[in-house]
């Protein structure tokens, strides 16, 4: 959220909630004209965390079609894993996966601004 603010990236939603999205809690959630929603599930390790968000995600994509989600961790090896599977269509709901300490995410922040 700190990161945001500073980066003027406003408005930024904090344990967002969307309409006709059920049970589902986005950790952060912008939203912009042009693709609607967009999430960061920030997770500090995947394992098998990746895939609640990825269900969320296309919870969210059936209601806002060109939404946006990304997965944000720390965990660079885990990370790897999930992107091979966004890849390979394991993972659908999901547009990527960012380590937020790589230039990655930095790209990202600077897309949003």
């Amino acid at each position: 959220m700190a990161l945001c603010i500073r980066e003027r990236i406003l408005p930024v939603y904090m344990s967002a909630k969307v309409a006709f999205v059920p049970n589902v809690i986005f950790d952060i959630m912008f939203y912009t004209r042009e693709c609607g929603p967009i999430c960061w599930s920030i997770k500090t390790s995947l394992r098998e965390r990746y895939k609640q968000a990825d269900l969320e995600s296309i919870a969210l994509k059936y209601v806002h079609r060109k939404s946006l989600s990304y997965l944000i961790t720390l965990n660079e090896s885990e990370a790897s894993s999930v992107k091979e599977k966004i890849r390979n269509g394991d993972v659908i709901g999901l547009n990527d996966v960012l380590v937020a300490t790589s230039t990655e995410f930095d790209l990202l922040v600077s897309e949003l601004k």
